[in-house]
């Protein structure tokens, strides 16, 4: 009886955090069908969910949320900041972050840390460099104090030194990503081509 009882609180335990879980992407899912991105990308729905967590943490109207900084010499990029987050105050930058779900996250780690490496030492050098997002400019100055710098995975990160992880497995992710992408390719979603 004891064990029949005991396994039953499990088995509903499991079930219990599938459908969390499922709700949560339901969530997220309902958020981005909104937004005009290209899900094609495969790392762009991971910067999206990356976004609206790290929005839990730095609330509007305090801060905002920026994805996709391009940051580069004169015209030639050099590379991109995924998640930048602004004090809305002082108009300064406190966060930065590279996003990288990818199967083997010890290599992922040691990507964003080279990207992480590459934008400090851009920021210290470059005698003219531009930072974007879309139409939008950014000055350097912006960017010189800023404190914390963070790599995000999907669930499983942390092991292998991301600072952040997702709630979701790579798998749960990319079964996101396929839903907006039929979602777009239906015409029931915000899409990139409908925009331009």
């Amino acid at each position: 009886m004891k064990i029949r009882f005991a396994l039953g609180v499990v088995i509903y335990a499991v079930i219990f955090a599938t459908q969390t879980q499922a709700s949560a992407l339901d969530f997220y899912f309902e958020v981005l069908k909104r937004r005009p991105v290209d899900y094609v990308v495969n790392g762009a729905v991971c910067e999206q969910v990356a976004r609206l967590e790290v929005m839990q943490e730095y609330q509007e109207p305090e801060f905002e949320t920026v994805v996709g900084v391009v940051y580069g010499h004169k015209s030639a990029a050099i590379g991109e900041l995924d998640i930048v987050v602004l004090d809305r105050a002082s108009n300064r930058v406190v966060m930065v972050a590279e996003v990288k779900c990818w199967d083997n996250l010890y290599q992922a780690h040691e990507k964003a840390a080279k990207q992480r490496e590459r934008f400090i030492k851009a920021l210290q050098v470059l005698p003219q460099m531009f930072l974007k997002s879309g139409e939008r400019s950014f000055s350097r100055d912006q960017f010189r104090e800023v404190q914390v710098y963070k790599a995000i995975s999907q669930r499983g990160g942390q092991e292998f030194g991301f600072e952040m992880e997702l709630a979701y497995s790579l798998e749960e992710l990319m079964a996101l990503r396929l839903r907006l992408l039929q979602c777009q390719k239906e015409g029931l979603c915000a899409s990139p081509l409908k925009n331009n």
